[in-house]
C-alpha cells in the first residue's frame, strides 16, 4: 500500500467530518453514513504514520439516528439545537457543524462543603475582530485572576436570549451580548444550616474577610456558630449546558498525519481510556498515541482507578461495594447533584405505578415555587419543571422525577493515589534488590534470611499484581485472576509475617530461658516447616474457602467475594471483612503479643551504666526493626477503616505502600551485608578473627545480631 492509494470520501461536508481510507473509494453510501463515523480507519506505516491503528464502528459511541433527542449527560455527544452553539453535536444531528468545542470551565463553584465540581460550556475569549481596550480581553482571558479582584463582575453571566454562558462580565461584553434585560447574572450567597439561630451573614461582608486559597474562596465567619455556613454561587441550571472536563481536542505538534488531525478537531463522539482520561474522539485518541484497545465509549464501563486503601475497604456500612460509598446516609435519601444536597426520595418498585414511571424527589415547602404559567421551580438549583411533569400532595409538597447520584468513589483523591503507586513502584525495586542480595551472598541464607526472603518475594508478586491491575479491564477474567492471585500473595505475606514473629519471639526465648540456640540441622527442618505453613496451609485453606463460596453461593449472597467485579480485589465488603479483615486480624494481635513479649525480654537484659546511652539509641532503632519485621504496620489499615479519616489513610500508605523500601533499608542497606557483598563480588576470602565467648556474651550477641545483621 502506498500513500497515494489514499482516496477521499467527502459527504455533505458542511455537515460530516472528512473521512480517509486506504484503498479503493466505497461505492455504497450507507458506509459513509453518520452511523459509522469512526469508520474503519487504516493508517500504514506506507501511509506516513508510524504504526497501523484499526477503528471500528463498534466505537461510534453515539449517534441521534435522524432524531432531535434532548441534552442528556448520559451521552457522549448530544442531538438537540443548543449544540451549534457548544459544538458537541452528534455527525448525524440536523444541527451537527464542524469546529472546535467549547470551553469547558469549571464554574465558581465556591461552596467549600461541596464534593462535586460542575463544568460547563462557557465562552472565555474575546473575539480576534474586538477593536475595544485590552484591559477587558485580560479579564474575560484570564478570567480565575478576574474573579479574585471581582467577585461580583468576575462571576459568569448567562444570556437568557442567546442560551450562551460567559466566564463573566467582561467577556459578555466583547462579545456583544451584554443586554441587561436578557443578562442572567451567576449570584453568590451565604448558605446556613436551617437550624441555625443566628441572623445569616451578608455575603458583602463575607467576601470582604475572604481570603483565596487553591482558587476557591475560604469564608471567615465571625464566631464558631456559624459553622455551617458555607458560600454559595447560584446558578441558571436550566440555561446551562454540562460539559466533560480536560477533554483532549487536539493532535500533538510532532503529528504529521493532517487527515487525523482534521477528523479529530472537526466532530464529538467522546471516547476514555483507561483510567477515565476523555478525548473528543478516537481520533484524538490515536493521534494521541493511545492503543485502540485501550479505548471505550464510556468512563463508568473502564477500569476505575485503584487505590492502595481498597485492601482495608471493609466496615464502610454504607454500601456493600469495596471502594465505594452512599452519599446519603439514609436508604430513603439520594444525592439531588444540581440542588447539591440530599433530598427524600420515592424509589418506583417493579409493579408499581405513578404518572411519571419514575422514582421521584420530593420537595418541601420553601425549596420550590409555582409559577404563573402553571410551571415549578427548584429554588435550590433553579431547574423549572413544565406543566405535567410534576405533582403536589395534598401537604403541599412538590413530587418531581429524579436526577440523583446514589454511590461515590470512595477513594477518588487523585494525590492518594499517585502516591500509592509511588511507594509500590519503589517496593518493588526494593524488594527485588533485597532477594539479588540474597542470592549473592551465602552469609544471608539462614534460616532468618530465608524466612525475610520468603516474605519478601511474596509480597514482591502482590505489589506487582496490584500495579499491573491497573491496566485491567473490571469483570474481565484477568482481572478476576489478578484479584485471587493479589488475595493469596497478600495472604502469603501475612502466613510469613507471623512466623517470622514467632520464630524471633521463639530464638529469644530459647536463648534467654534455656541460654541455647537452634541447631542448623534442626533450623532447616524448621524453615521446611515454616515453607509448607505459609506458602500452603494458612493461605491456602482461606483462598481455597472464599473461591467455594464464590462458585457456590447465589449471586445475591452478601459473602460472595465477587472478585474482579468493581475492582481487581474483592467486590463485596462482607467477604472482605470475612475472609481477610478477620484472618489478618488474628495475625495481627498475635504478632503484637510476639511483639510485648520480645521486647520485654530484650530490656530485661542487662546493660552496663557505661553503654547505657549507645544502648538506649540502639534499642530504639532495634524496636523499630522489630516492629517493621513483625509487620505491625498494617495495623494503620485496621484503624483507618475505622476512623475513614483521609489523614489516617495516608499514614496507612506511607507505611505499607513503602515498605519495601523500609525493608531494604532496615536489613539490606547495612554496613556489614554491604561489606559481606563486596567481599563476595571481589573474591576476597579474607574473614574476621574470630574470638571465644563466655555464655553471657553468646547471649548479648543474639540481641546484638537483631540490631546489625540483615536478617533478623
Amino acid at each position: 500500500m502506498t500513500k497515494s492509494s489514499w482516496e477521499k470520501a467527502q459527504v455533505d461536508s458542511d455537515r460530516m467530518p472528512v473521512l480517509y481510507s486506504c484503498g479503493k473509494q466505497n461505492s455504497a453510501s450507507s458506509t459513509l453514513s453518520a452511523m459509522i463515523l469512526p469508520l474503519l480507519l487504516v493508517v500504514g506505516v506506507s501511509c506516513g504514520v508510524a504504526e497501523d491503528f484499526y477503528l471500528d464502528e463498534t466505537l461510534n459511541c453515539n449517534s441521534c439516528n435522524g432524531e432531535t433527542q434532548p441534552y442528556s449527560l448520559e451521552r457522549s455527544c448530544q442531538c438537540d439545537e443548543k449544540c451549534a452553539i457548544s459544538g458537541d453535536c452528534c455527525v448525524d444531528s440536523p444541527h451537527f457543524r464542524s469546529g472546535r468545542l467549547s470551553a469547558c470551565v469549571r464554574a465558581g463553584d465556591w461552596n467549600t462543603g461541596s464534593y462535586f465540581a460542575n463544568y460547563y460550556y462557557m465562552v472565555n475569549t474575546c473575539p480576534t475582530s474586538w477593536e475595544g481596550d485590552n484591559n477587558t480581553r485580560d479579564s474575560c482571558k484570564n478570567y480565575r485572576e478576574t474573579i479574585k479582584r471581582e467577585p461580583i463582575l468576575g462571576h459568569p453571566v448567562t444570556s437568557n436570549a442567546t442560551n450562551i454562558t460567559y466566564a463573566n462580565y467582561h467577556c459578555a461584553k466583547c462579545n456583544g451580548d451584554l443586554h441587561m434585560k436578557s443578562m442572567v447574572r451567576w449570584k453568590l450567597a451565604v448558605t446556613c444550616d436551617v437550624n441555625l439561630q443566628l441572623p445569616v451573614p451578608h455575603v458583602d461582608t463575607i467576601l470582604q474577610q475572604a481570603s483565596i486559597k487553591m482558587e476557591r474562596f475560604v469564608a471567615k465567619f465571625p464566631n464558631a456558630s456559624y459553622r455551617s455556613c458555607q458560600l454559595y454561587v447560584w446558578r441558571p441550571n436550566q440555561l446551562l449546558r454540562r460539559c466533560e472536563p480536560n477533554v483532549v481536542q487536539t493532535c500533538p505538534s510532532r503529528w504529521t498525519n493532517a487527515t487525523v488531525r482534521a477528523q479529530c478537531e472537526a466532530y464529538t463522539s467522546i471516547v476514555y481510556r483507561r483510567r477515565s482520561k476523555p478525548y473528543r474522539n478516537p481520533h484524538c485518541a490515536i493521534c494521541n498515541k493511545i492503543p485502540v484497545k485501550e479505548i471505550g465509549c464510556r468512563g463508568e464501563e473502564l477500569k476505575p482507578e485503584e487505590h492502595f486503601p481498597i485492601i482495608f475497604d471493609f466496615s464502610d456500612g454504607t454500601d456493600n461495594r469495596v471502594g465505594h460509598s452512599r452519599i446519603c446516609p439514609s436508604e430513603d435519601e439520594a444525592y439531588d447533584p444540581l440542588a447539591k444536597k440530599c433530598r427524600h426520595i420515592l424509589w418506583v418498585m417493579a409493579g408499581q405505578e405513578n404518572a411519571s414511571n419514575c422514582s421521584r424527589f420530593v420537595l418541601e415547602p420553601g425549596e420550590f415555587s409555582l409559577n404563573e404559567d402553571l410551571s415549578a421551580r427548584d429554588l435550590l438549583s433553579g431547574k423549572v419543571f413544565p406543566t405535567g411533569s410534576f405533582s403536589v400532595t395534598d401537604d403541599g409538597r412538590l413530587l418531581v422525577c429524579a436526577e440523583y447520584i446514589l454511590v461515590r468513589d470512595k477513594f477518588g483523591d487523585g494525590v492518594m493515589r499517585y502516591v500509592s503507586l509511588l511507594g509500590l513502584g519503589l517496593s518493588v525495586v526494593c524488594l527485588a534488590l533485597h532477594l539479588g542480595a540474597f542470592l549473592v551472598s551465602p552469609s544471608l541464607r539462614n534460616l532468618s534470611g530465608k524466612n525475610l526472603a520468603s516474605f519478601c518475594a511474596a509480597l514482591l508478586v502482590a505489589y506487582i499484581t496490584f500495579i499491573a491491575a491497573e491496566f485491567l479491564e473490571v469483570g474481565g477474567a484477568a482481572c478476576t485472576l489478578a484479584a485471587v492471585v493479589l488475595y493469596y500473595t497478600l495472604m502469603a505475606s501475612f502466613s510469613w509475617l507471623l512466623l517470622m514473629a514467632f520464630d524471633v519471639w521463639r530464638t529469644l526465648r530459647l536463648s534467654t530461658v534455656h541460654l541455647r540456640v537452634v541447631s542448623r540441622e534442626s533450623r532447616h527442618h524448621v524453615f521446611l516447616t515454616y515453607a509448607v505453613l505459609a506458602w500452603l496451609l494458612l493461605p491456602g485453606s482461606i483462598v481455597c474457602a472464599s473461591l467455594t463460596v464464590e462458585f457456590l453461593l447465589d449471586e445475591t449472597a452478601l459473602i460472595r467475594p465477587r472478585f474482579g467485579s468493581y475492582n481487581c480485589w474483592f467486590g463485596a465488603r462482607w467477604a472482605l471483612a470475612m475472609f481477610f479483615a478477620v484472618p489478618v486480624g488474628v495475625i495481627m494481635a498475635l504478632n503484637l503479643m510476639f511483639y510485648i513479649s520480645s521486647a520485654h525480654m530484650i530490656c530485661s537484659t542487662t546493660v552496663s551504666k557505661s553503654n547505657k546511652s549507645s544502648s538506649t539509641r540502639r534499642d530504639h532503632r532495634l524496636f523499630a526493626r522489630l516492629a517493621l519485621l513483625m509487620g505491625l504496620t498494617w495495623i494503620t489499615g485496621f484503624i483507618a477503616d475505622y476512623l475513614n479519616l483521609t489523614a489516617m489513610w495516608y499514614i496507612y500508605v506511607a507505611l505499607n505502600a513503602f515498605q519495601g523500601l523500609f525493608i531494604f533499608g532496615a536489613f539490606t542497606m547495612t554496613q556489614k551485608i554491604c561489606d559481606r557483598i563486596r567481599t563476595q563480588v571481589s573474591g576476597d576470602s579474607k574473614t574476621n578473627s574470630t574470638t571465644k565467648e563466655t555464655s553471657s556474651k553468646k547471649r548479648k550477641k543474639t540481641f546484638m545480631s537483631l540490631q546489625t545483621d540483615c536478617t533478623y
